[in-house]
């Protein structure tokens, strides 16, 4: 499956963008049919796995005209890692599991579903 059945419902909807968080090889097989299908594309680093996949889609990117940003998740910052730490030996209380969803149109807030919440929507803090 490429970027094209879930592109153009995204188009159809005023969306215009797409982001890839697929794993890392799989990228290209959603990045190129986005950027053909007039998408602006994010994915994350590393952008592929080898030379021949990352020409294709750059060959795409000069071809198509359209915007793609390879994002970077910065997993190991160092501030996370002492959190994690001051949770785990209990310094400042405790953790519970919650999900976020956002969106891209104008006038819809995000939800936000903490343990317990049942996903009733919360205000941001």
């Amino acid at each position: 499956m490429g970027a094209r059945p879930f592109c153009r419902p995204a188009r159809r909807g005023g969306h215009r963008g797409v982001v890839v968080t697929t794993v890392d090889a799989a990228h290209d097989r959603y990045v190129v049919p986005a950027l053909k299908a007039g998408c602006r594309v994010v994915t994350e680093k590393p952008m592929t796995v080898d030379a021949e996949r990352c020409a294709r889609i750059l060959d795409t990117v000069r071809e198509t005209g359209n915007p793609l940003t390879v994002a970077f998740n910065y997993r190991f910052n160092p501030v996370h890692e002492k959190v994690r730490v001051l949770l785990a030996d209990g310094a400042i209380g405790g953790s519970s599991p919650c999900t976020s969803s956002g969106s891209s149109t104008p006038g819809t807030a995000p939800t936000t579903s903490a343990a317990g919440t049942a996903g009733r929507p919360t205000a941001a803090a």
